[in-house]
């Protein structure tokens, strides 16, 4: 749409109008820009009581090899159908011609209804804009065929007196040359009362110059142009811009009012043709397209960004709008920021998920361990209780077992609370015979 855009714009500039047509070819979407500069005529007619577009006709040729005509046609769209009227071209030949006239004078000449199919709209399918003022050039035309005119008689000035022109005065003159000397000097010989010399040079460059300098400034200034200035070295501010372009930047801004309305049907003819080909007609009229034509003018752009990331700094602009706004963006910018961040997280997820499957798997080994030296703790006890059984068997009395207690620091449950002897025997309990077995 951009290019069908461009392509119409550039038609009304260079010839004064152009139309922009939309198309269904088998329930796909086309368009085509008419255009004089093409060898199309544009005939829109409007309804007499709304001023809106009824009917649309265009009138062009096909040609031979030799560029003569062979068949006119004329192209019409209402609301419902496209029609296509063919005529004979020029007759070549003088039997060609009086055949013409036969018919002519039969009134039965004239075009013939080739084709009439439904073009597949519920409107018009062609947006047209004339400019009433005419071609872009149409306020400098005057300026441009007076700075032909100059140019054409400074170089005719330089063509006549712009190499020197010599003279001889004198009965009896002539030239001697032995040889060509068109471009070496020449001898000369004169009577008596002879006289050579250059007339002086007619020098009207000057004049033509300031002439044609004159010209050309007016045609920028009547063209709403602006001549490139000479800048320095070094940046420059984005107001001083603005200012050397102002005459082409306030042309800019009125066109782009001229032409909102042709923007506006161009967007209404694609959003019904292209609904059509994707199948989604009712969700593409009930997309709000955001369409406009904003004047470019140079700018600086380091100074745009650093202006951009103040305002999103400052808080009184969003990211997404600085982003669309960066000369350096992609129309799908913001999203491959979105995309960015988001792959970032998914990143971090997995690196954490990687890390916490890291200590469970540490976790679950140090557990296995602790299992295994307990059980081998376990095995180490339950060998000592069985040894101690087997020497009781053996001795036929029973050893206490020495329990540990985390809460007594010695035997198992609450302290034992029984007297005995600084030998460790009980009331009526005597172990001087294992004592002294032992020792």
């Amino acid at each position: 749409m951009e290019v069908a855009f461009y392509q119409g714009v550039k038609s009304i500039k260079a010839t004064g109008d152009g139309a922009f047509v939309g198309f269904l070819d088998k329930g796909t979407f086309g368009w085509k820009v008419l255009s004089f500069l093409n060898g199309d005529r544009l005939y829109p007619h409007y309804d007499m009581r709304t001023g809106k577009l009824s009917t649309f006709a265009r009138t062009y040729c096909s040609y031979d090899e030799d560029g003569g005509i062979t068949k006119r046609y004329i192209d019409v769209w209402d609301d419902t159908y496209y029609y296509r009227f063919v005529a004979d071209g020029d007759p070549r030949n003088i039997f060609e011609k009086a055949k013409q006239m036969i018919f002519k004078f039969f009134s039965v000449d004239g075009y013939q209804l080739e084709e009439q199919v439904e073009h597949g709209f519920t409107f018009i399918p062609v947006a047209y804009h004339r400019d009433d003022n005419g071609p872009c050039w149409t306020d400098s035309e005057e300026a441009i065929e007076n700075y032909e005119v100059a140019f054409s008689n400074l170089a005719h000035s330089n063509h006549e007196f712009g190499l020197p022109i010599m003279y001889v005065k004198g009965e009896g003159s002539q030239e001697v040359t032995t040889k060509d000397m068109t471009y070496a000097s020449k001898i000369m010989l004169l009577p008596s009362d002879g006289e050579i010399g250059f007339l002086n040079k007619q020098d009207a460059s000057n004049a033509y110059a300031a002439e044609l300098n004159k010209l050309e400034e007016n045609i920028y200034k009547m063209s709403s142009a602006v001549k490139t200035p000479e800048l320095k070295s070094g940046d420059t501010p984005g107001v001083a811009l603005k200012i050397m372009y102002t005459d082409a930047y306030e042309r800019a801004m009125i066109d782009a009012q001229e032409f909102d309305s042709f923007i506006d049907k161009m967007v209404e003819i694609f959003n019904f043709g292209y609904g059509v080909e994707a199948e989604m007609r009712l969700a593409f009229q009930n997309t709000n397209i955001r369409h406009f034509i904003e004047p470019y003018i140079h700018v600086n752009m380091t100074e745009l960004i650093t202006n951009l990331n103040t305002a999103v700094i400052g808080g009184f602009l969003s990211k997404q709008t600085a982003s669309e706004k960066n000369p350096y963006a992609t129309p799908a910018e913001w999203a491959k920021i979105q995309q960015e961040k988001h792959d970032e997280k998914m990143d971090e997820l997995l690196l954490e998920e990687q890390r916490l499957e890291i200590q469970n798997d540490a976790n679950v080994d140090m557990q296995e361990d602790l299992s295994e030296i307990q059980t081998e703790q376990q095995i180490k006890v339950a060998k000592a209780e069985q040894a101690m059984e087997s020497d009781d068997d053996k001795t036929g009395k029973v050893s206490r077992k020495k329990k540990y207690s985390v809460a007594t620091g010695r035997g198992a449950g609450r302290p034992n609370r029984l007297h005995t002897d600084k030998w460790g025997n009980r009331p009526n309990e005597n172990n001087w015979h294992k004592w002294n077995q032992q020792h």
